[in-house]
């Protein structure tokens, strides 16, 4: 009998698993968006940081000084008669305004003005006196020179025509002292400006020198105040200051320098300034506290970043600027003036450019970022973002 031979077992197909491997890799090969590309070998991917952005802008810039002061009158006096008398009229109120010249206080006057009256009808009669004694003088004259009447007699007639001119003179100074006398029971304003509060009333009898109330000349007001020496020499007379108060939130006054002190203190190193406040209105009351802004200087295209975007370190200010690419870089800048939450960069950022005014905490050079709105966004050149508001000062 033929012996039955066993059929030899195949292998597995290593075709189909190539096969299956091949499909696997065309998948991969075509996975579409889905697919990220593979970070570097040893390299995890970086994720990209949520940003606000701000674009510096070339924007006009006013280099300001700022300092204190008080508010002071140009001129206050306080109303005196010159004569003694009872107050037979007031003829303005407590914080009337007044121009120069205006009646303010008039005295009774019904005595002096008798006595006026007499010393000029003194003056009319002796200068009638006189009169006759110049016709009888002429007169005479001619009889001496006809021998009619001795030199004595015509000496004497001299006599009494000179005696009679010194008392018309003497009653002339009287009458002019009794008129100036009356004069002075009314009291006018020196100057334009209001009128005080008052310590007399109409019926009061007041003593020669008694102080009836103050007038004031509150329009302009001078504001003094002091500037270290180092800024002294870019102030002149004429040069702009800005002056606010504190009973007066929000409201600003303008005003020129009238003086600069020609001497630096040397204990403080500082110089005297006085400024002139329009104050037509009367607002602004003397003895106010102020502040002043001086204009040092003023660009009008300035570089200006929000000052959230500043990143101080070591003693130096860094900047993250957002390339085309969508990365950050960090920059070093050099800063000058700040000035309501914006700072001027004076080198290390170009117009236009990009800057990162918060979360600057996660970034490092060349981290992506991701642009979201916010109150230093992208749309907002001029925002503050969380740094808040910086006080003026002098330049930086």
């Amino acid at each position: 009998m033929p012996i039955a031979r066993p059929r030899p077992r195949r292998a597995a197909a290593p075709i189909a698993f190539c096969g299956a491997l091949a499909a696997c890799g065309l998948l991969a090969a075509c996975g579409g968006d889905d697919a990220s590309p593979p970070a570097a070998a040893g390299q995890p991917a970086r994720q990209a940081v949520p940003v606000e952005i701000a674009e510096a802008r070339q924007e006009p810039l006013s280099v300001r000084l700022t300092s204190v002061g008080s508010l002071e009158a140009d001129n206050v006096v306080e109303v005196r008669p010159e004569t003694s008398g009872t107050v037979a009229a007031i003829a303005v109120d407590e914080g009337d305004a007044v121009r120069r010249g205006q009646v303010l206080v008039r005295l009774d006057a019904r005595e002096l003005a008798a006595e006026l009256a007499a010393a000029e009808a003194g003056v009319s009669r002796l200068a009638t006196e006189l009169d006759n004694l110049e016709v009888r003088l002429e007169r005479n004259r001619g009889l001496f020179e006809k021998g009619a009447i001795s030199r004595q007699t015509l000496d004497d007639l001299e006599s009494g025509r000179a005696a009679a001119a010194a008392r018309q003179r003497e009653a002339e100074a009287q009458r002019d002292l009794a008129a100036r006398r009356l004069e002075k029971t009314v009291l006018s304003a020196p100057f334009a400006g209001r009128v005080g509060q008052r310590s007399v009333y109409p019926g009061d009898y007041v003593q020669e020198g008694d102080a009836l109330f103050a007038l004031v000349d509150d329009d302009p007001l001078k504001v003094e105040f002091s500037v270290p020496e180092q800024y002294v020499g870019r102030l002149e007379p004429g040069s702009p200051v800005t002056v606010v108060v504190r009973s007066l939130p929000g409201e600003r006054f303008e005003g020129r320098v009238l003086f600069i002190a020609p001497r630096i203190d040397p204990a403080s190193r500082t110089a005297s300034l006085k400024a002139a406040v329009p104050n037509a209105d009367g607002r602004l009351r003397p003895g106010q506290f102020a502040d002043v802004e001086l204009e040092l200087e003023r660009r009008e295209d300035a570089l200006m970043v929000p000052e959230a975007a500043v990143v101080p370190r070591g003693g130096e200010n860094f900047v993250f600027v957002v390339a085309p690419d969508g990365t950050a870089g960090e920059r070093r800048v050099e800063l000058g003036q700040r000035e309501s939450g914006r700072v001027e960069v004076r080198a290390g950022v170009r117009a236009g450019e990009r800057v990162v005014v918060a979360g600057q905490q996660r970034l490092r050079d060349g981290t992506p970022v991701e642009l979201v709105e916010g109150a230093g966004g992208a749309g907002d050149g001029n925002g503050t973002g969380p740094g808040g508001e910086a006080p003026a000062g002098a330049e930086g």
